[in-house]
């Protein structure tokens, strides 16, 4: 389905389970930007391998089966792809029990290497995905993901700015 090119032709399958993690691609690295509460000291950690494959190796690998039409698509795409158990196991980066070894690296340079097991799907996108934690400032496209589409008026700049989340009618 990938090698198409379109970002539009895809095939689409269950996240009934995934690891907890909510990771974003900076220009040095793919960071975990929220979790549970159980896996707290990863926060803001890059990750550098999973199950002691190099990073880069998984989403070189990954990004073959993903659609997508450039490398801006992987880049944003990326964080819900390893987080799957199905799509690591079918790709040979873990075996069949889905406890998966995740390394990652902190800002002084600590290396921790953490058993992940994965949790029901649900959870992970209604208490962890986009989520910022209570009294963070975060940026205005995390805001409001619950919601199908939203705006705030920006005062100081003059710019309205308006988040289209899902195409689907919101609840009156």
């Amino acid at each position: 389905v990938a090698s198409g090119g379109d970002a539009h032709t895809t095939a689409m399958f269950s996240a009934k389970n995934m690891y907890p993690l909510d990771l974003y691609w900076f220009p040095d690295g793919i960071y975990v930007i929220n979790t549970l509460p159980e896996y707290r000291e990863i926060m803001y950690t890059r990750l550098i391998k999973i199950n002691g494959h190099p990073i880069d190796t998984v989403t070189e690998e990954v990004s073959k089966i993903m659609s997508h039409e450039n490398h801006q698509m992987v880049k944003s795409q990326i964080k819900y792809w390893i987080t799957l158990p199905a799509v690591l196991h079918g790709l040979g980066f873990t075996g069949g029990n889905y406890r998966t070894e995740f390394t990652f690296k902190d800002g002084k340079g600590v290396v921790r290497e953490l058993d992940m097991k994965p949790v029901d799907g649900g959870t992970v996108f209604d208490d962890i995905l986009g989520r910022g934690k209570d009294g963070e400032e975060v940026p205005l496209y995390m805001k409001h993901r619950d919601e199908n589409y939203w705006f705030e008026y920006l005062r100081d700049s003059g710019v309205a700015y308006f988040k289209y989340n899902e195409c689907a009618e919101m609840a009156s």
